[in-house]
């Protein structure tokens, strides 16, 4: 593999969180081409068809992004760690898809909270904070047993915020920023 946050990772799973299949591409660190992620998801896809067998077929795809993303269409509005602004991920994704098989793409920690709530150790809290630091950090956050979004879906983006103005540089042109 590719190491955390250095890979594309697809997995199938059945009912119930049942693993079915797994791949996982590594990928170089820094900067990525969309067009070259998309195939490079595209075929794990194809591969997870045939590890899972003509048993099981694809009800959706879902796919987890470091960085910011619009919840309603999938545009990944910032991923430093890809060097993207503003890229329709999602809309992209699904037209390249199998028709009328569902894209959802979220970023990384919403959908690590959204797991452990449902699934993981989470399950019987009505509060959860879960910080996630292998690309930058992040935050899901989980209020009264929903979603904490915001008025513009960032509320939980915390690793650019800024603790000491006299601190190091980051990779983003700012300085004495948590990530």
């Amino acid at each position: 593999g590719g190491g955390a946050g250095r890979g594309v990772a697809g997995g199938g799973g059945g009912r119930g969180g049942h693993g079915l299949a797994c791949a996982v591409a590594a990928t170089e660190r820094g900067p990525r081409p969309r067009a070259a992620v998309w195939g490079v998801m595209l075929g794990r896809a194809h591969e997870l068809e045939a590890l899972a067998g003509r048993a099981s077929w694809p009800v959706g795809i879902g796919v987890s992004v470091t960085g910011t993303v619009g919840r309603r269409n999938g545009t990944v509005g910032f991923a430093p760690n890809l060097a993207w602004r503003h890229a329709e991920f999602g809309e992209t994704l699904a037209k390249l898809a199998a028709p009328d098989l569902p894209v959802v793409v979220g970023n990384d920690a919403d959908l690590a909270v959204l797991a452990e709530h449902s699934r993981g150790s989470g399950r019987d809290c009505d509060d959860l904070v879960y910080v996630i630091g292998r690309i930058g950090v992040g935050a899901g956050i989980i209020v009264n047993g929903s979603p904490l979004r915001g008025h513009d879906g960032h509320a939980r983006e915390i690793g650019h915020n800024i603790v000491d103005r006299s601190g190091p540089a980051c990779p983003w042109r700012q300085r004495g920023c948590v990530a």
